[in-house]
């Protein structure tokens, strides 16, 4: 993760994480979807443990969950990045309307 520093303050890049979390949430939450239906049917129609679709199926929302996880950081670093730089306007124009 890169960040660059702004006097004081450290401004966090979210666009990737953003980006992969929503990536990894829809792909996980597709590909664990799949999964479930596919053991399902496989269970209904041999009557065995579908091992492998249960293992892709928990992958797959395992993926998702991690994916959410990068969403919410990502939407954390994107509030405080525009907190910091409505504090800096309001700061300039404080400046800006004091006399000299």
């Amino acid at each position: 993760m890169s960040k660059s520093s702004e006097g004081r303050f450290t401004v966090a890049v979210s666009a990737p994480l953003l980006t992969w979390g929503l990536a990894l949430t829809v792909l996980g939450f597709v590909v664990g979807g799949f999964a479930s239906a596919q053991a399902a049917r496989s269970y209904e129609q041999w009557g065995t443990e579908p091992v492998a679709w249960q293992a892709l199926s928990l992958l797959g929302y395992l993926a998702a969950a991690v994916g959410f996880v990068l969403l919410v950081v990502g939407l954390f670093y994107l509030a405080s990045n525009v907190d910091y730089l409505a504090a800096r306007e309001a700061e300039r124009h404080r400046e800006a309307a004091e006399p000299r």
